[in-house]
């Protein structure tokens, strides 16, 4: 039962310590004291945190009789340890390290500083409530009729003396096409 508890306590203090909103040492502290209570119970809850703490107990005592049988853990340390040896050796001739933690660097910045722009579009097209209202009629036929406003006549582009014929007509910008360009530019 002791073992249990020990199990359960790190197991709530491990829950606990992710918690947001508290300090890690405060919410691994509340988490191990909740979860050791919850296995204190004698219903229902009680019995399942018992059973999780059990679970948990038998994984360790399996994993302790695996390792001191096939001495895994020494294998293991060994290797790791040449390996370690062979990549210092590696990066002391072709500086890999640096190079690693340059290209590590410039992928996190790059993005951070996307997830940023992502972020402040989303707020700005929370804030704008032009998509909620319908589009504009400007030139619907049928206001007259209707007793809505008149209709504007169209814009004759044939007869326009522009040497731009063949051309799209230029599209003059918006100042939220102002306000957003110096965001895109590459920093």
């Amino acid at each position: 039962m002791t073992y249990v508890l020990l199990a359960m306590a790190l197991v709530g203090s491990f829950c606990g310590g992710n918690v947001p909103l508290l300090p890690q040492w405060m919410g691994g502290i509340i988490g191990a004291v909740a979860f050791a209570s919850f296995t204190q119970g004698s219903n229902a809850q009680g019995d399942l945190g018992r059973t999780m703490g059990m679970r948990l107990v038998g994984l360790v005592q399996v994993v302790t009789s695996i390792n001191s049988e096939l001495r895994i853990l020494g294998k293991a340390a060994t290797v790791g340890g040449l390996i370690f040896d062979k990549m210092m050796i590696l990066d002391r001739k072709h500086r890999v390290k640096d190079k690693f933690v340059a290209v590590c660097k410039f992928a996190y910045d790059k993005v951070s500083r996307t997830a940023n722009l992502v972020q402040e579009d989303i707020k700005e097209d929370r804030g704008d409530d032009r998509r909620d209202r319908p589009p504009r009629r400007d030139y619907d036929d049928d206001d007259d009729r209707r007793g809505g406003r008149p209709s504007r006549p169209r814009r004759d582009f044939d007869d326009a003396d522009d040497d731009r014929r063949g051309r799209p007509p230029r599209r003059d910008r918006d100042r939220d096409d102002d306000r957003r360009e110096p965001r895109y530019r590459r920093r």
